[in-house]
């Protein structure tokens, strides 16, 4: 007999980890760091392995399972002389445990990525599919540089690593979409990045804000919470602030009303434990951003509901949030309706990526 089960959404705003739906057993016996079983047509996606898929495979990809690192000792430092999907799973290990645990190393891991993707290219020994996704990982590394560390505070766009990072990840996208053009999901990124750096230097963004959320019915959940970070941090008399409102709260009913009906078995993934946590309070931003006080309580409190959410590192943004939230919603209807508010949000700064991400 099944288990009880509550259902759950979340949204994680970076990193391909942008979606899931969850209904977590009521019972003692609920183990949600354990890998679900997958399908085997859910092996693949995109030319890669599904990251939720790794522990399926004979090469060792990183270990997910495992609390102090996802390096694991079983390649070379640097992935030298590796060749095909051994070479990919190695970088794989180098870019999760940047993005994860050795934060300080990001610097070291998007000049590690670099070098193995010159050398693989030049020794042809990765196919095209993989090396796109190498491509994408070291353009998110450098977002995760560029946002996370606080290389851009309070609204100082000038900052030299900001100018020595940004064009290169719009290089790196460009280069794994012809590679890959079919990836949708780098496509989607590409267009965010674009999108974010012209929101920033005040161009016109209508026609490139309406490609991003063109590739919606493509892929909805990736979508959606690529398109919604830029975009709700624009002016509000732009009138996308709003327009993105409506899309998340029209996505997550939709998700709990076709994909749940009370029994759903998918949890967070396991390589992005808070996805819920973290995606509660993005929705939670969202709708402060644009003055729903009764929708930003509900997802607040929300975010704290969920069985992991006691072990969630950043759950002092909700708390703080909720004990303040008028404190919460006036920050932003201060700026009015002229100016853009990307300082103001976590989930553009200094926890975008980790606000779902932190294994911890």
């Amino acid at each position: 007999m099944l288990s009880p089960m509550r259902c759950t959404f979340g949204l994680s705003i970076i990193f391909g980890i942008v979606f899931s739906v969850g209904c977590d057993e009521t019972t003692e016996t609920q183990t949600p760091e354990e890998p679900a079983a997958m399908d085997s047509n859910d092996f693949y996606e995109s030319g890669r392995l599904r990251p939720h898929s790794y522990h399926k495979s004979p090469v060792s990809y990183p270990n997910f399972s495992l609390p102090g690192g996802r390096w694991n000792g079983d390649f070379p430092v640097g992935c030298d002389a590796l060749k095909g999907e051994a070479a990919f799973a190695c970088a794989e290990q180098i870019f999760w445990e940047a993005l994860q645990f050795d934060v300080e190393g990001r610097p070291r891991a998007y000049e590690q990525l670099g070098s193995i993707i010159d050398r693989l290219t030049e020794e042809q020994a990765l196919s095209s599919e993989f090396l796109a996704i190498l491509y994408w990982r070291r353009a998110q590394i450098g977002t995760a540089l560029i946002t996370e560390q606080e290389l851009v505070i309070a609204g100082d766009y000038t900052d030299e690593t900001l100018v020595a990072y940004g064009p290169n990840l719009i290089k790196d996208m460009e280069s794994g979409l012809e590679l890959d053009p079919e990836n949708d999901r780098i496509r989607a990124w590409l267009f965010t990045n674009q999108l974010f750096a012209a929101v920033l230097f005040g161009a016109d963004v209508t026609e490139m804000a309406e490609e991003l959320v063109a590739l919606y019915d493509e892929d909805p959940a990736f979508v959606i919470a690529s398109a919604g970070p830029p975009l709700m941090a624009m002016p509000m008399n732009s009138g996308w602030p709003q327009r993105i409102a409506e899309m998340y709260l029209n996505f997550d009913q939709q998700v709990l009303k076709d994909s749940c009906n009370g029994e759903c078995f998918a949890p967070s993934p396991i390589f992005a434990r808070y996805t819920l946590e973290g995606g509660d309070y993005t929705l939670a931003e969202v709708m402060a951003r644009i003055g729903d006080r009764e929708r930003t309580q509900y997802y607040l409190e929300r975010s704290l509901s969920h069985p992991t959410a006691e072990k969630w590192p950043h759950r002092y943004y909700s708390e703080n949030a909720l004990a303040d939230l008028d404190g919460f919603l006036g920050k932003f209807a201060e700026r009015g309706d002229d100016e853009a508010v990307f300082d103001l949000m976590t989930v553009n700064g200094r926890h975008a990526c980790m606000v779902c991400h932190d294994p911890r």
